[in-house]
């Protein structure tokens, strides 16, 4: 969900993001990030607080520093990534203070990927859903999905010829992250590939060096794929930043590593996996959805945001369930 001051204002506004800079803390904070963290700890609950304390956000702290929001600003709008962190008793006055302060400067508020709606409506805030979650029940995907023909085949054909999936646990060496960085390079050499950042990470080593990696070898040992685990603070929930494969490789190969590190992960005791956001499903089919969402929907369904289809179509043969 988005939640923001003026919906259709904010759509047309919205540019790649520009940081501006960590300009937002009410009072001096030694080191917000790491505050932030601390918080996260103690109060996450989101598929996407991970990536709240990147470098490319910024910070607002309750006066009580016991929560906070992160966000970063383009085009003069404050895009704020979820909903605050922290005490319940304090993540309303954590909203209203901090789009107080956006007001004083100027801009617009964003809200996106949000849990807490009838907050926000109550804020006087307007409601657009922007897509729906893929999440993976992994006691389904393991007894019923993965036995398909469709995953059986593309195993069995995988394995045949001489491929293999490796789970690595950090820190990784640095053969390893040579290995997964040149598949990056590769993987950004194709059209319409880039480092987005804001909802996903952006690739260093050093970043990679702190997360659980799945890479798939072709028959000579070489990494052509891989998946980077993040932690999801929701409970029992496992997700991934990047999956980035070389251009050459045989179709199938991520449907390969998925099966494969979803298998892994269940044996590991996680219940389930959160394939992320599919941009646009879902929309125009909750009662009183607003008109713009119905005609979104109608251009999904026309292919006009082929890319995007791409993503739907890509994770419902893993038979998710779809949460708003």
């Amino acid at each position: 969900m988005v939640v923001t001051e003026s919906s259709d204002r904010v759509v047309s506004e919205l540019r790649p993001l520009e940081r501006l800079g960590d300009i937002c803390l009410t009072v001096p904070v030694a080191n917000p990030r790491m505050l932030a963290k601390l918080i996260l700890d103690r109060y996450g609950c989101s598929t996407y607080d991970f990536f709240k304390v990147w470098p490319d956000k910024s910070y607002f702290f309750s006066d009580s520093k016991k929560a906070f929001i992160s966000y970063t600003v383009s085009r003069r709008v404050a895009l704020v990534l979820g909903d605050p962190v922290g005490p319940d008793s304090e993540i309303i006055d954590t909203a209203r203070s901090f789009m107080n302060y956006c007001s004083k400067n100027g801009w617009l508020v964003c809200f996106l990927l949000t849990d807490r709606i009838s907050m926000y409506k109550s804020l006087g805030l307007g409601v657009m859903k922007t897509g729906e979650e893929a999440v993976v029940d992994l006691n389904h995907f393991c007894t019923c999905t993965a036995k398909t023909k469709y995953f059986r085949y593309h195993r069995s054909r995988f394995e045949r010829r001489g491929y293999s999936i490796n789970r690595y646990l950090p820190p990784h060496p640095a053969w390893l992250l040579s290995e997964v960085e040149d598949v990056s390079n590769d993987w950004l050499t194709i059209p319409q590939h880039r480092e987005l950042g804001f909802i996903q990470g952006r690739f260093t080593r050093d970043y990679v060096e702190q997360t659980p990696v799945d890479v798939v070898r072709d028959p000579s040992g070489r990494a052509v794929a891989f998946v980077n685990e993040v932690r999801s603070y929701r409970p029992g929930e496992a997700t991934f930043d990047m999956m980035r494969q070389r251009p050459d490789v045989p179709n199938g190969t991520m449907d390969y590593l998925m099966h494969g590190m979803m298998l892994m992960l269940k044996q590991d005791g996680y219940r389930s996996f959160n394939m992320g956001l599919a941009p646009f499903a879902g929309l125009g089919r909750r009662p009183g959805a607003p008109l713009v969402e119905k005609i979104v929907q109608i251009l999904f369904r026309m292919n006009w945001f082929i890319s995007n289809q791409g993503i739907y179509n890509y994770k419902v043969k893993f038979e998710p369930q779809w949460n708003d």
